[in-house]
């Protein structure tokens, strides 16, 4: 097997944070990357994984150099677990790996059969989560949900949760989902029921229409979607609506936690970076490309784009109040 080399492209643009103000410099993309974009990224703390129309990769080297799996199918997500890897393909089928990504096996036992106008082709599925415990949820895209208590080995049919799950997360004791109706449910006992919490109103998952990821900091559960970005308040069971300084009724896409910070997938912004202390967002880039994934991989911040993956390096000592983003390009394979 032939492992590609990348080729790091150096200083491609600064973002300083100064003053709640962003000053960016010019971008230079050296080297245009492979066929493909890549769609989704995720760290398992000592490897980095790309999946994208044309499989799996990963990295030992902080992208340096990628290796190939043998999985090369059209990859929607990639999930890490403390004992395997989980890869979901577009509307087709649940992979495995307990080789940390080099191979893959296809976990289908009790999924069902996506069809559309060319027959048969596979499981739609578009969300893997791994819950504390070691339970699979699969959520699919406008279809049925499943669950696995085997590591995928079997799966049934989650009949509570209903049909159009968007979106699932973890937090304090509750597995989350979000409909792409605005519903929102909980479960406090692993997916077993499910308990509505309250919707169309102010605070209701409504503010944000759909909810396309989630995140814990800060002992806080956060939701970005379509419509912005919010923060659950268990007191008063509502969302803070926290869009200040994006655009109106940003489509926020994908969320990291990076050395204390949030960022985000800002359809219009690329990746934006959220201020705390102020609650504001301020743009981060990379311009004039369209980010899919981020992912916090050791001390580096990466982004996945249609031309390959970013990584933003951070300076190791930062002024106080003050962040500066280098982003490098790297070239897929």
């Amino acid at each position: 097997m032939k492992y590609p080399n990348l080729l790091a492209i150096p200083l491609i643009c600064c973002f300083l944070f100064a003053s709640g103000a962003a000053h960016a410099a010019d971008w230079e993309l050296l080297s245009r990357t492979g066929r493909y974009g890549v769609y989704a990224l995720e760290s398992d703390g000592e490897r980095l994984y790309g999946g994208g129309k044309d499989g799996v990769y990963f990295t030992l080297d902080d992208g340096l150099t990628w290796r190939e799996s043998d999985l090369k199918r059209s990859i929607s997500s990639v999930t890490a677990a403390p004992d395997a890897m989980y890869a979901v393909t577009w509307a087709e089928a649940v992979y495995r790996s307990e080789t940390r990504g080099n191979t893959w096996h296809r976990i289908d036992n009790g999924l069902p059969t996506f069809r559309n106008k060319r027959g048969a082709n596979g499981q739609h599925i578009k969300q893997m989560l791994v819950t504390r415990s070691g339970v699979l949820i699969a959520v699919g895209f406008h279809d049925d949900n499943y669950i696995s208590r085997d590591g995928g080995d079997t799966w049934h049919q989650d009949y509570n949760i209903g049909t159009g799950v968007y979106s699932i997360a973890e937090f304090d004791g509750y597995i989350w989902a979000a409909h792409s109706n605005s519903r929102a449910m909980r479960s406090a006992d692993g997916g077993g029921t499910w308990e509505i919490l309250p919707d169309w109103r102010a605070g209701s998952f409504a503010e944000f229409r759909r909810i396309q990821d989630w995140a814990v900091f800060d002992n806080n559960l956060y939701v970005a979607g379509d419509y912005g970005f919010g923060r659950w308040r268990e007191e008063e069971l509502k969302w803070d609506v926290l869009n200040r300084g994006l655009p109106k009724k940003p489509c926020i896409v994908d969320l990291a936690i990076h050395r204390g910070r949030i960022f985000a997938v800002v359809h219009s912004w690329a990746v934006a970076y959220f201020d705390q202390p102020s609650e504001t967002w301020e743009a981060v880039g990379p311009r004039d490309l369209r980010v899919t994934s981020l992912a916090s991989h050791r001390d580096e911040l990466y982004a996945a784009t249609d031309h390959g993956i970013y990584r933003a390096v951070f300076p190791r000592v930062q002024p106080y109040n003050k962040a500066a983003v280098t982003w490098g390009g790297i070239k897929r394979p």
